[in-house]
C-alpha cells in the first residue's frame, strides 16, 4: 500500500516547487544526515545520487567537484548524476522514491533530461562472439585489426551499417 502512495507523494512535493535553497544547504544537510561513506548499500546511494544529480543540475557542479565532494571517483559521479531523472522521472521507482523522501521533501527540484548536455543516447549491450564460426571470428580480427580499432567497435560499426542499407 505505501509503494502505491509514493509516486503521489512525489508529484504533490514537484507542485509545491519550494526551490529556496542553496547548494551549501544541500550538501551540509546531506553530511549531516547521512555522511561521507564508501558504501554499496541502497539506502545511502539512492539519496548520494539524488544530491549528485542536484548539485549537477541546479548549482552547475562539475563531475570533479562532486567526486571531490563525495570522495568518489569522477567516472561514478558521471553515472549517478543521471539517477534522480531516470529513477524520478522516467521510471518512477519507488524504491528510489522512499529511499530519498527526506531529501525530496527538504530539496525539492524538477528533473530535466535536457540539463544533462552529455548524456548518451547509446545503449550497452553485450554480444557474445565466441559463439561465431572460427573462420568468421577470424575475419573480424583480421578486418578490426587492419581499421586498428578494437573488435567491439568494428561490430558496433559493422552492425549500424547493416541496419542502415536494411532500412533504406
Amino acid at each position: 500500500m505505501l509503494f502505491c502512495m509514493v509516486p503521489a507523494f512525489y508529484t504533490f512535493i514537484m507542485e509545491k516547487k519550494n526551490y529556496d535553497y542553496t547548494d551549501e544547504d544541500v550538501i551540509s544537510w546531506f553530511k549531516m544526515h547521512y555522511g561521507i561513506k564508501k558504501t554499496r548499500k541502497i539506502e545511502y546511494l539512492d539519496p548520494r545520487n539524488y544530491v549528485i544529480a542536484l548539485l549537477y543540475q541546479k548549482f552547475n557542479y562539475t563531475e570533479e567537484d562532486l567526486a571531490s565532494i563525495f570522495s568518489i571517483d569522477r567516472s561514478t559521479v558521471s553515472t549517478c548524476k543521471f539517477h534522480a531523472y531516470t529513477l524520478l522521472i522516467e521510471c518512477k521507482d519507488k524504491n528510489f522514491i522512499r529511499n530519498t523522501k527526506l531529501l525530496i521533501e527538504k530539496f525539492p527540484y524538477t528533473f530535466s533530461d535536457s540539463n544533462f548536455s552529455n548524456k548518451s543516447k547509446f545503449v550497452t549491450k553485450s554480444i557474445n562472439i565466441k559463439t561465431l564460426k572460427p573462420e568468421s571470428y577470424d575475419k573480424i580480427s583480421k578486418l578490426s585489426s587492419n581499421q586498428n580499432i578494437s573488435k567491439e567497435s568494428f561490430l558496433v560499426n559493422l552492425i549500424e551499417n547493416a541496419l542502415k542499407k536494411i532500412s533504406n
